[in-house]
């Protein structure tokens, strides 16, 4: 998983096989090749995200209702136990991210986020995974507010793809400390987002464009730093430093 400290064992249920995935990382893949054939710009890599975010919801949707889950998931609305660990994503996902922010928040909102960000980074900079386990509690995703997400619609394919089906599992381990955390869950959920995830990064790299994976938190602060930066990655130039992704 690309979340920090973060392992599912997966539930019985729902299977995909190779083929259906193979098919799926094609659909993603062509899906990025006509928007980036459209022109190489900010809109588009908006666009680009926002596409393939929907397109694995809609897959897992109607997987779903073909196939339907033997337990329900437990996630609902205020259940923020996977919120604790620190989420890592695309160049890709932090651009729609900030754009909604940046749309979304008001002025102090936005200076309160820079705070956020900040007190996370102090709190997580070089220390390693058992030390960050052992806070964990004390640096909540820079998103969450009064227990809910504040970018919802926007999450990442990680935050998607983590599902559970026991509450009382997901706090127990957020309260462990430990860096290895065990979370009950559907695979064919992780496998659809991963492979839409693949399909897409694959021609962002094919075209020069950073698939690195960052750190939430600085994603955030470099967006903050250069709002131009999603232009910049669809026309191939690097925009993440060096050490800038995480250790």
């Amino acid at each position: 998983m690309a979340v920090e400290s973060g392992k599912k064992e997966q539930a019985s249920g729902p299977e995909r096989d190779e083929v259906q995935e193979d098919h799926l990382f094609v659909m993603a893949r062509e899906m990025a090749i006509e928007i980036f054939e459209q022109g190489r710009t900010k809109e588009g890599a908006l666009e680009l995200a926002a596409r393939a975010l929907r397109f694995a919801d809609r897959v897992i949707e109607d997987f779903e209702s073909r196939e339907p889950l033997s337990e329900p998931l437990a996630c609902k609305a205020g259940c923020c136990y996977c919120c604790f660990y620190q989420v890592y994503l695309t160049p890709l996902e932090a651009f729609l991210i900030f754009h909604h922010v940046d749309k979304t928040y008001s002025r102090q909102e936005k200076l309160d986020f820079m705070d956020r960000i900040e007190k996370t980074l102090e709190r997580t900079e070089g220390k390693s995974l058992e030390e960050r386990a052992l806070t964990r509690r004390e640096t909540p995703c820079i998103f969450l507010a009064k227990g809910r997400c504040s970018v919802y619609p926007v999450r990442p394919f990680v935050c998607r793809a983590l599902h559970s089906l026991s509450g009382d599992a997901c706090k127990k381990a957020l309260e462990s400390n430990s860096r290895l955390v065990e979370v009950e869950g559907y695979a064919h959920r992780y496998d659809i987002f991963m492979t839409v995830k693949a399909g897409v990064e694959q021609v962002c790299k094919d075209r020069g464009c950073q698939v690195d994976t960052l750190l939430m938190a600085r994603a955030m602060k470099r967006c903050l730093e250069d709002p131009s930066l999603s232009e910049a990655w669809m026309k191939g130039r690097g925009v993440v430093p060096a050490g800038f992704v995480p250790a």
